[in-house]
C-alpha cells in the first residue's frame, strides 16, 4: 500500500469536516466505487452532530479569532455550542490567558445565535 503525502494540517470543525468527507463520498459514488463502512458511519457521526451549518462556521470561527483564541478553542467551542460561561471555560484551557467574564458571555452569547442541535438530520 503506497503512502498518500500529507500536504497540510489542521484541525476542522465537525461542519468543515462534514462537508470535506462529502465531497469524498460524491466522488466516490460518481466513481461507482462502494462507500467504506468507515466512511459511512464517520460520515452520520458529523452529520448528527455538527451544530452550527456549514456556511455559518466561517463566520463563527472570524469572531473567536478577533476575541484572540487559539485555532484549537476555536474548534472545540463550533464544535461542543456552549450555552454558559461554565460550559466554554473548560474548552479555553489551551489558551494562555483568562478570559474576562464579559468576554466570555459575549462568546457564548454570538456562539449561541448560530447553534442548531443536529443540523444534519
Amino acid at each position: 500500500m503506497s503512502e498518500i503525502p500529507l500536504l497540510e494540517e489542521k484541525p476542522l470543525t465537525n461542519p468543515e469536516a462534514l462537508n470535506e468527507l462529502k465531497k469524498v463520498i460524491d466522488r466516490l459514488q460518481a466513481q461507482g466505487v462502494p462507500i467504506p463502512l468507515l466512511l459511512t458511519r464517520t460520515y452520520e457521526y458529523l452529520k448528527r452532530f455538527s451544530k452550527i451549518p456549514y456556511e455559518k462556521v466561517g463566520e463563527v470561527k472570524e469572531f473567536l479569532r478577533s476575541k484572540g483564541l487559539r485555532e484549537e478553542s476555536i474548534v472545540m467551542i463550533v464544535n461542543i455550542c456552549p450555552k454558559t460561561v461554565d460550559e466554554l471555560r473548560p474548552l479555553l484551557e489551551l489558551e494562555e490567558k483568562v478570559l474576562e467574564t464579559a468576554v466570555a458571555e459575549e462568546i457564548v452569547n454570538f456562539v449561541s445565535q448560530y447553534c442548531v442541535e443536529n443540523t444534519g438530520k
